[in-house]
C-alpha cells in the first residue's frame, strides 16, 4: 500500500505497482488452493481493513486505501 520514498525514480513506481499486483495474484491463488475464498466476504473485509487503517493516518497511504475503498464500496 504505501508509497515508495521520496526522491526515488519515476520509472520505480509503475515497477512496484507491478509487483505488487503480481505479489497479490499468487498470493490468491495459492490460498485458493487450499480453501475455497468467498469474494463478497472477502470484498467487505478488504474495504473493512482499508477504512480502519485510514484512521491511522500514515503518511504515502491515504489516496490508495480511499481508491479501495470507493472501489469496494459501489
Amino acid at each position: 500500500m504505501g508509497e515508495l520514498p521520496p526522491g526515488s525514480p519515476a520509472v520505480l513506481r509503475p515497477l512496484a505497482r507491478l509487483g505488487r499486483d503480481a505479489l497479490w495474484r499468487l498470493y490468491y491463488r495459492g490460498y485458493q488452493r487450499s480453501r475455497p475464498v468467498d469474494a463478497d466476504l472477502l470484498a467487505r473485509w478488504t474495504r473493512v481493513a482499508a477504512t480502519n487503517r485510514l484512521v491511522e493516518d500514515i503518511p504515502g497511504e491515504r489516496d490508495s486505501l480511499l481508491r479501495i475503498v470507493e472501489r469496494l464500496s459501489g
